[in-house]
């Protein structure tokens, strides 16, 4: 037993170099292994570190974009708010801006229609306005105390002839200017009929004058005047001229035939005052300056 034990304690002796050597070995080899781990280790420890770094990161990008994502909803609730009540006033305003049109679309209706009223009225002004400048100018010609005007185509009375004057007004008659008054004189006859006391005296000569010259188209009035002394009342005619203004005009002729060919005269009449007039034709006829004061004038046109 002793011999066996010494014999395996000798072979083991023998055999422990090599065990030894082979244990270092395998101790080597575990040892790199180990310092293989150890570096994979720290490889993945870093790996580990850098990502938990990057997560830490992401995680605070996270909560950054979770933060900005909680203030972008929050604006886009206030957003959203301000849209709907921007819609709302859009709406509004489009709803106002129809009435506007409407009310616009009214009103320019009734301009267009009080333009047209203003532009008849003044139409109508201007009318009046002629109208009124026209009595103006008719009054200024009748300014004088006792001047009496009358619309009535006939006078309101005649000497101690029967019937009544008749006098024919032309609607077309206008005023015209004095040359083209005495043209018209000159051609006319009226002057030239002899006074007659029983049939042609004064009034006839001035109805006569009258419508002839309203046949020609000249506007002529009648004149009927009294006296203050009560005596016979005369007549004559009255232009209305464009350049000289009233004249008046006597065409009676003389009793027998006597006096000028061309016996028209211009008047000067005056309430209070001698009629006094010129020959308009001749010169060698004194003027016509007798007779009592005037004591009312009345024009008929």
């Amino acid at each position: 037993m002793k011999k066996t034990l010494l014999i395996g304690l000798t072979i083991g002796l023998f055999m422990l170099p090599a065990i030894l050597i082979s244990l270092q070995t395998q101790i080597d080899t575990a040892t790199a292994e180990i310092q293989s781990l150890t570096a994979e280790i720290q490889s993945l420890t870093s790996a580990v570190n850098f990502q938990k770094i990057e997560i830490t990161q992401t995680k605070l990008v996270l909560d950054s974009t979770k933060t900005k994502l909680q203030d972008t909803e929050s604006e886009l609730v206030v957003v959203t708010s301000e849209r709907d009540e921007v819609t709302g006033v859009k709406e509004d305003l489009e709803k106002e801006l129809g009435d506007t049109a409407s009310q616009l679309s009214f009103v320019e209706g009734s301009l267009r229609r009080e333009k047209a009223r203003t532009s008849e009225l003044q139409t109508d002004v201007q009318a009046i306005q002629s109208e009124i400048e026209e009595i103006r100018e008719e009054l200024q010609l009748y300014h004088d105390t006792g001047i009496i005007v009358d619309q009535e185509t006939r006078p309101r009375y005649r000497t101690s002839l029967d019937g009544s004057f008749n006098l024919q007004n032309n609607p077309d008659a206008v005023n015209v200017s004095w040359s083209q008054v005495k043209a018209f004189l000159k051609d006319d006859r009226t002057d030239n009929i002899p006074y007659m006391l029983d049939s042609f005296r004064c009034g006839e000569f001035a109805e006569m004058l009258h419508n002839n010259a309203e046949e020609n188209g000249i506007k002529a009035a009648f004149v009927g005047i009294k006296f203050k002394d009560g005596s016979i009342a005369h007549a004559l005619n009255a232009f209305v001229t464009t350049d000289r203004g009233l004249v008046y005009i006597d065409t009676t002729g003389f009793v027998g035939g006597g006096g000028p060919y061309h016996s028209d005269r211009t008047a000067n009449v005056r309430v209070g005052q001698r009629i006094y007039e010129y020959f308009i034709f001749t010169d060698d006829w004194e003027m016509y300056n007798d007779g009592p004061k005037v004591a009312q004038v009345e024009f008929y046109w």
